[in-house]
């Protein structure tokens, strides 16, 4: 009788390793159910963080367009590095930056057709013209690097005269600064085109701003999978006044 007992105690060696090999099975499949989901969550918190930053900065650039009431002048210089000048006739201006030299890029058609092509989208710098309170502000928008990076915005007064466009594309961002980021985490590309004439350019023509905007997870090239994203908005936008 205690010979029957002592054998109905305890597992033979076989059964621990059944056992503990149907264990390990069930947590690997657990792990890999955690991981994937993780997985799934990190990739959803990415794709939301860059839409949300092309929409707002899609957002942004239709509110200032529709807000401008106002007209301007801009002082640039070119590659030629000659002081020009341009009075605008309608409040909308459109520039190509870089290397320390600023040039505009005025329409001088009206084809909104030319949306769809990334060829007409030959402009980093958009200045809207605002009115408020008797005076008249430069809204500079601005994308400075040559892929994704970072959109920047200033307002200057026009109170003492014209805006010097390239002193302005030149400012660095800064706590107390004039230049503040629009963007956030996100690199981002934003390009300009469309209708924004100078003094006596078709002025009776209906000016307006198109523009692109793409915007990647800061570090995409070195992020997994799971852990990158990309999104992406092209648009059009015409004045309220003019």
């Amino acid at each position: 009788m205690n010979k029957l007992i002592q054998k109905k105690q305890g597992f033979t060696l076989i059964e621990i390793l059944i056992a503990t090999g149907i264990f390990s099975l069930l947590m690997a499949v657990t792990s890999g159910i955690v991981a994937q989901s993780s997985g799934y969550q990190a990739k959803i918190k990415a794709l939301r963080t860059v839409s949300m930053e092309t929409r707002k900065i899609a957002d942004f650039v239709s509110s200032e367009v529709r807000s401008a009431n106002a007209l301007g002048s801009i002082r640039y210089r070119d590659d030629s590095n000659i002081p020009r000048s341009l009075s605008y006739s309608t409040s909308l201006a459109l520039f190509s930056c870089s290397g320390g030299f600023c040039a505009p890029k005025y329409r001088l058609e009206s084809d909104i057709t030319g949306i769809a092509d990334d060829a007409n989208l030959d402009s980093n710098v958009l200045v809207t013209f605002v009115k408020r309170e008797g005076i008249i502000y430069a809204h500079v928008l601005a994308h400075k690097d040559a892929n994704e990076g970072k959109f920047y915005y200033a307002e200057v007064s026009l109170a003492s005269g014209e805006l010097d466009i390239n002193e302005v594309y030149a400012e660095n961002e800064s706590s107390e600064g004039r230049v503040k980021s629009v963007s956030g985490e996100s690199g981002v590309l934003v390009k300009f085109g469309g209708l924004a004439p100078a003094k006596d350019d078709l002025h009776h023509k209906h000016p307006y701003v198109t523009f692109s905007i793409k915007a990647k997870t800061q570090g995409y090239d070195s992020l997994s999978l799971t852990q990158r994203a990309s999104a992406s908005i092209r648009s059009m936008v015409d004045m309220r006044s003019y």
